[in-house]
């Protein structure tokens, strides 16, 4: 009889990340998506935004979104939309 092994999606990688900051110091924003395993068939892109105003707080905000999607369906995506390297 033969053998099979199989892994799953595994770990996280941060696909994109920007930090910029006011001439002044007053400002700061930050945005960062992520790709995350949520199980060994499914994925998820959280992505954050976050602006802190340090002179008046209420207006500083934060904001993070997730949308799951399968391994293989984005296997498929990256073949359609993707190029050959």
């Amino acid at each position: 009889m033969g053998q099979r092994k199989s892994r799953g999606a595994s770990g996280t990688i941060e696909l994109k990340y920007l930090w910029t900051e006011t001439s002044n110091s007053h400002l700061e924003t930050e945005t960062v998506a992520t790709l995350s395993a949520l199980s060994e068939i499914e994925l998820v892109l959280t992505e954050k935004y976050e602006k802190t105003n340090f002179i008046r707080s209420r207006d500083s905000e934060c904001s993070t979104t997730k949308h799951k999607i399968s391994v293989d369906t984005l296997i498929e995506l990256i073949k359609e939309h993707g190029q050959i390297a």
